[in-house]
C-alpha cells in the first residue's frame, strides 16, 4: 500500500484535536475538583462532544500548529504523579 500523505494529514490532525479536547476535559474536571476518575470520563466526554466541523489543529487552515505538545508533555507529567501518589 502506497503512503496517502493527505489521508496522512487528516488522521493526524484528528489524533491532535481528540488529545487536546482530552487533556482540556482533564484539566477543567481536575481544577473544579474531580477525582481521576470523573476526570477521565470528563476527557472522554470532551472527546465525544468534538464539532466535525471545526478546524483541527495542524490544519493549514485552522487551529494552531505544535499547541498540543506543550500541554501533553505537562498533562502527562501531572497524570503520572496523581497516579503514583494515589490522589
Amino acid at each position: 500500500m502506497r503512503p496517502d500523505p493527505e489521508r496522512h494529514r487528516i488522521v493526524e490532525a484528528t489524533r491532535r484535536a481528540c488529545i487536546e479536547a482530552a487533556l482540556q476535559g482533564y484539566e477543567d474536571a481536575s481544577l473544579a475538583g474531580l477525582c481521576r476518575e470523573g476526570a477521565w470520563e470528563a476527557a472522554v466526554g470532551a472527546m465525544q462532544r468534538l464539532d466535525p466541523e471545526a478546524p483541527l489543529p495542524g490544519d493549514p487552515f485552522g487551529g494552531e500548529p505544535g499547541a498540543t505538545a506543550p500541554r501533553l508533555e505537562r498533562a502527562g507529567g501531572e497524570i503520572r504523579s496523581r497516579w503514583s501518589s494515589g490522589g
